[in-house]
């Protein structure tokens, strides 16, 4: 297929990766034209440029996938949607879907909102790496309007990178990261607090564990909740709450309760990450 992949950061390079790799004739952009040149020679596009209008074949693109931040997919789609063919399919990766799916969808009507929950401490084309969606979800989130066969060819494609795929309503997924994904990122950096002598050197592998998402993109943690701010504000006050607790229970020295509360969150845990 001709795929065409507007930003070559960390998704969209892993993408071009495995794309390239499955013998898609793979196109890409980037604003600074060194990550176009590199992502060409690291083999994450068969061709790159800066201006996308400027690369052969790109106006007969059987997919596009937007991979900028959740802020420039409508405008990008809104520059680009006049010169898209009808039978083009696009889709995006964003982590947030309910802001974007309808509008997006009026500017092309084969647009797919897509979120593949896969990622990495690193940024940019030097953290991307092949694999990276292999037995990771992707979630699809097509309106009831949605072109049915464009959904299918999504499926297929990102299913044939061993992604498992998911179809969510927008309003369902982004509920659902918040408290998985969105609503993490907070409480982690809430443990970041400024250490005192020498309590850098005792930290270990349960600190790094624990706020490592929290010292992450500090601009795409603040995205989340400017775009998802109600679900993620549900999440932390529920967070809050059990917080809340816990400190009551260790004001009042009730360690039969604290312990059971710590059972449940280990048995809660199981359920997410089976052993």
């Amino acid at each position: 297929m001709n795929i065409g992949i507007l930003g070559l950061g960390l998704i969209g390079g892993s993408l071009g990766y495995d794309l390239v790799n499955r013998n898609h004739y793979v196109w890409g952009t980037s604003r600074n034209p060194d990550t176009c040149r590199q992502a060409v020679d690291r083999g994450a596009a068969c061709v790159a440029h800066p201006d996308w209008q400027a690369i052969p074949g790109s106006d007969r693109a059987d997919v596009v996938v937007l991979c900028g931040p959740i802020a420039t997919i409508l405008p990008t789609l809104q520059a680009i949607a006049p010169c898209l063919s009808p039978d083009t399919v696009v889709t995006d990766v964003a982590s947030v879907k309910s802001c974007l799916c309808q509008e997006a969808a009026a500017l092309h009507p084969r647009f797919v909102g897509g979120h593949p929950m896969a990622g990495g401490s690193g940024q940019g084309l030097a953290a991307a790496v092949p694999d990276l969606f292999r037995d990771r979800p992707w979630v699809l989130t097509p309106l009831p309007s949605a072109d049915r066969a464009a959904v299918t060819l999504l499926q297929t494609l990102w299913e044939s990178l061993g992604a498992k795929v998911w179809e969510l309503a927008p309003a369902a997924h982004d509920r659902a990261v918040a408290r998985i994904s969105h609503g993490p990122v907070f409480v982690s950096a809430s443990a970041l607090v400024p250490p005192h002598g020498h309590e850098t050197q005792l930290a270990s592998s349960g600190f790094f564990d624990t706020t490592r998402i929290g010292g992450g993109n500090p601009q795409l943690g603040r995205l989340m909740a400017q775009y998802n701010r109600e679900a993620v504000l549900v999440t932390l006050q529920e967070n809050a709450a059990r917080l809340a607790w816990a400190i009551a229970a260790i004001e009042q020295e009730r360690w039969d309760d604290l312990e059971a509360w710590l059972q449940e969150a280990a048995r809660l845990r199981q359920t997410y990450f089976p052993t």
